[in-house]
């Protein structure tokens, strides 16, 4: 893996969203790229699940609507690359 993907982090934002719909993408992404799941309810019932499962991945529930905010993750990481859940990722 090339060394600036270690420092991309892919920011997917949901809502409510069918966890094998989530799980499809999420496997589709390196795990050694760091994820961020922005649920904008305010309880995703199967964080745990995905966060055990992808050790490479944080959910995050805002209960708002944080969306596509790109200010609000700036601050956070070098790299962003915002995606949507019905996107998979391929060599």
């Amino acid at each position: 893996m090339n060394n600036d993907l270690l420092e991309l982090t892919i920011v997917i934002v949901t809502y409510k969203t069918n966890a094998d719909i989530l799980k499809n993408c999420l496997n589709s992404i390196d795990t050694k790229i760091k994820t961020l799941v922005v649920e904008n309810s305010n309880h995703f019932e199967n964080k745990k699940k995905i966060e055990d499962q992808f050790s490479n991945v944080k959910v995050l529930c805002t209960g708002s609507k944080y969306q596509y905010n790109k200010k609000l993750f700036h601050f956070y990481y070098s790299f962003c690359l915002f995606e949507n859940t019905r996107v998979t990722i391929k060599d």
